[in-house]
């Protein structure tokens, strides 16, 4: 992290659990909320005692979620004033310590000066470097092994750069393979922004080029950033913002999936459907949702797909509105399920697909 190069050291107003004071020695180290700030604003956390986890956002938008020591933020410049409107924003730290969760917050105000239009993305990823580079640590992970078996899913994924590496031409290319391994014929990769980029709101969008090809499914998607915690899929929420099925390569499909009201472990999932007349494989594409606490509307190069999806069309559904928490972003390509079927002797080995770049608005 860079040197902090602060007007002051603050030990912020603590909303604690169940009404429970803050542990001693606690403190959240940020510029003086009183002068206005430009630039890239650095903090972090501080503590006497050992730290699970801490998650740092601004106006209630998650920025970045660390799980090891320092616990602080703006190690790559992302946190830049450039990214906000000049005035007041609520800065915060939800910090997990001793089996509570205790928040940290404090108004930062941001110059006039500073600001800068907000065509700035607040996240991204332009994945640019030398071909056979793997996608950034600092801002993907990977999901190993046997996923969707159940669904007839039949790849085992990877963190191999043969399944997921730069072009050296600007892209990142997810590639899935007609090759044995994990007990799969077939491999391919899941990457993801679990604890490195989890969103509340906003644009999230990417530009992609999808393979076409029986038992194919290409997507870009988000889930809730509790899964694989407590909360357990559908309960912790899905918004697929592009499946496009490889057999199908016209129609694209922006999908949400959560729990049936009164029965968490029921999936109610509502659609919006578009049909084009080029393949969408046939080129890049931008593909995005606009995510607000009431409300998500998908888009497909800037056009919107049908209606919004809102709490009441999705409780006339049955569903119990769960999309207000974070969700981490995946890129993956996935090989046979319920929906694609299994390949067949038309589908072209290997597939690929080619994300130009990722990009989070607020």
């Amino acid at each position: 992290m860079p040197p902090l190069g602060l007007t002051g050291l603050l030990t912020l107003a603590l909303a604690a659990s169940a009404g429970h004071p803050a542990p001693s020695g606690l403190e959240l180290v940020a510029p003086d909320g009183a002068r206005p700030v430009s630039g890239d604003v650095p903090f972090l956390v501080r503590s006497a005692g050992p730290l699970r986890r801490v998650a740092f956002a601004i106006d209630g938008w998650v920025l970045d979620v660390d799980r090891r020591a320092p616990f602080g933020y703006g190690r790559d410049g992302v946190l830049d004033t450039g990214t906000l409107t000049a005035g007041p924003h609520r800065l915060s730290a939800r910090v997990e310590i001793g089996g509570r969760t205790i928040t940290l917050a404090r108004t930062i105000r941001v110059a006039a000066t500073a600001a800068r239009p907000q065509s700035r993305p607040a996240w991204s990823d332009e994945f640019t470097g030398p071909a056979g580079r793997p996608p950034d640590r600092h801002k993907w992970g990977y999901a190993i092994g046997r996923w969707g078996r159940t669904a007839g899913e039949l790849q085992t994924y990877t963190n191999r750069t043969a399944n997921a590496a730069l072009d050296g031409a600007g892209h990142l290319r997810i590639v899935a393979r007609r090759q044995a391994a994990g007990g799969a014929a077939y491999t391919s990769a899941r990457i993801h922004t679990l604890d490195r980029f989890e969103p509340r709101f906003g644009r999230i969008e990417a530009r992609i080029k999808v393979p076409a090809g029986r038992g194919l499914l290409p997507a870009f998607w988000l889930l809730g950033g509790d899964q694989g915690g407590a909360t357990e899929w559908p309960a912790s929420g899905e918004i697929d913002v592009m499946e496009v099925v490889g057999q199908d390569p016209f129609g694209y499909q922006g999908t949400v999936h959560g729990p049936q009201a009164g029965a968490p472990t029921r999936d109610v999932e509502d659609a919006r459907m578009a049909r084009s007349r080029a393949p969408y494989s046939d080129g890049f594409h931008v593909y995005a949702v606009e995510w607000r606490a009431g409300s998500i509307r998908f888009l497909v190069d800037g056009q919107p797909v049908g209606d919004p999806l809102t709490p009441a069309a999705y409780a006339s559904l049955g569903g119990r509105w769960v999309f207000t928490r974070p969700f981490y972003l995946v890129l993956n390509v996935a090989v046979g399920n319920e929906w694609t079927g299994p390949p067949d002797a038309t589908t072209s080995w290997p597939a690929v697909m080619l994300v130009d770049w990722v990009r989070a608005y607020r």
